[in-house]
């Protein structure tokens, strides 16, 4: 009997549960910000409410959304968007991007599965540029090609100085390395 094959897989959480998968996401973690995969991906005992969409933590998000409404009200929010196509299959694409976001000390804040790949939404950090925002990566395709489109969302602020194009830069550069070494 043939066993699956990871890098086939769009289903994040059958991902994960690759062992093979787990422990480079655990090296490109530790590699940059020095967080363990349990901190990228939530608390340990969040994981499945993470990937099953539970709605704990809803004051939170009620909250940030007023917030950004208020922005939007204003003309106040930042958008960067950024589409790349690769030559592999769907799950080294999707490996790729998780890598890459914890080496940049990027969290995940949920996941969304959809039928031939997910969106990834994680944690954009406040920093002397920029408030809290989102790094949002759609990852969608079959056994031969994938593509990658990353966007950066900061929401209440009028400018990002370049910070937005700075991010999904890096993050395309380092996604790529990570496709690249399959």
């Amino acid at each position: 009997m043939q066993q699956p094959d990871w890098r086939m897989e769009y289903r994040y959480d059958v991902l994960m549960s690759y062992p093979h998968a787990r422990a480079r996401l655990e090296q490109a973690a530790a590699q940059g910000k020095g967080m363990s995969v349990n901190e990228f991906l939530g608390k340990a005992g969040d994981v499945r409410d993470l990937l099953s969409g539970s709605l704990d933590g809803i004051e939170q998000r009620v909250s940030h959304a007023l917030g950004a409404a208020l922005g939007k009200a204003l003309g106040f929010e930042i958008r960067r968007v950024h589409t790349v196509p690769y030559p592999h299959p769907v799950g080294i694409a999707l490996l790729g991007v998780s890598c890459a976001m914890a080496e940049a000390g990027f969290p995940l804040k949920r996941v969304v599965q959809g039928t031939d790949g997910c969106l990834l939404e994680a944690k954009l950090p406040k920093n002397w540029a920029t408030n809290h925002g989102s790094v949002v990566c759609a990852v969608a395709g079959d056994a031969q090609q994938a593509q990658v489109q990353s966007g950066v969302q900061v929401p209440g602020q009028l400018y990002d100085w370049g910070r937005g194009n700075r991010v999904l830069g890096k993050l395309a550069t380092r996604t790529s390395m990570y496709v690249s070494a399959g």
